[in-house]
């Protein structure tokens, strides 16, 4: 402290130390808070793989869904198409063609005949694994929530005075702010007691393409 320290002293041997000290100190700080800087830029890259990965099989399964519905309604005549071919061929062997003949032509077929063809679509049943979302909450070092939850102590209360002992700026303050995803929820922090050393836009989502469920007409 420079307590005591007027203008008329001579206390350059005393602001020296006090200077180094307080160089040491910041390091020491910021040293602390980088390592919760780089946890939660890991931590919002894992989740833009995971919803990159994601939505990329999500629309995989989308787009073959589709193509399967497409294809289902010829499937389905071609199936039908066996059915009467083979009822033919039955005729021909039978021992009454004629009569085994126009049976085959008066048969009919359902679609009890080709159930078997049908597929499950699990965007459209809605059956698919949801996407997980993160719930981890991070705060922003440099403002009074982030000090009040990692400077306090439950088992010892070290005073008012112990916040003003903390740096009013320090290159890791913002440092949350400047990820550019927002996949994980920030800790507001309406009245921070300390300023932010840099301004930084807020995050924003990844550009990945987010799918919204969708809802189709099944085709028959």
């Amino acid at each position: 402290s420079r307590k005591g320290c007027k203008e008329s002293y001579d206390c350059e041997s005393l602001k020296t130390i006090w200077e180094t000290q307080r160089t040491w100190c910041n390091r020491n700080h910021t040293n602390f808070e980088q390592g919760y800087c780089d946890l939660a830029t890991s931590l919002e890259a894992k989740w833009d793989s995971y919803y990159h990965c994601y939505d990329t099989n999500f629309n995989a399964l989308y787009e073959e869904e589709y193509t399967q519905m497409a294809q289902l309604p010829g499937r389905e005549q071609e199936w039908r198409a066996l059915l009467r071919i083979d009822c033919l061929l039955g005729a021909l062997t039978s021992s009454d063609a004629t009569k085994a003949l126009q049976a085959s032509i008066d048969t009919e077929y359902t679609h009890k005949d080709w159930a078997h063809l049908e597929l499950k679509y699990p965007t459209y049943d809605a059956s698919f694994t949801p996407r997980a979302h993160c719930t981890e909450e991070l705060q922003e070092p440099g403002t009074s929530i982030f000090s009040q939850t990692w400077y306090t102590s439950k088992s010892r209360s070290y005073g008012a005075h112990a916040f003003l002992l903390i740096p009013k700026s320090l290159s890791t303050y913002g440092c949350v702010s400047g990820i550019s995803s927002h996949y994980c929820p920030r800790v507001s922090d309406a009245t921070a007691l300390l300023t932010v050393s840099k301004k930084v836009s807020p995050g924003h989502r990844s550009k990945a393409k987010h799918v919204q469920h969708p809802v189709r007409a099944k085709t028959h």
